[in-house]
């Protein structure tokens, strides 16, 4: 399922994919400029849920407990 997701991404051109080892298949993904001109629009939305919705976390803290 993840996978399907990024290809769609990746289709939509937001992310890009950036392959490092065919063997270990090793790939990264970075948002592409497309993908950056939308951060303030998700970040308005973030603060949005942060300010009327309960038990919401930032980003930040998502990555945070990610490990990231």
């Amino acid at each position: 399922m993840l996978s399907q997701h990024l290809d769609e991404l990746e289709a939509d051109h937001l992310i890009t994919r950036i392959p490092y080892d065919r063997k270990l298949q090793h790939v990264e993904y970075r948002l592409s400029p497309k993908g950056r001109s939308i951060l303030d629009l998700l970040t308005a939305i973030q603060d949005w849920g942060l300010a009327n919705l309960s038990g919401v976390l930032s980003i930040d803290q998502m990555v945070q407990r990610a490990g990231f």
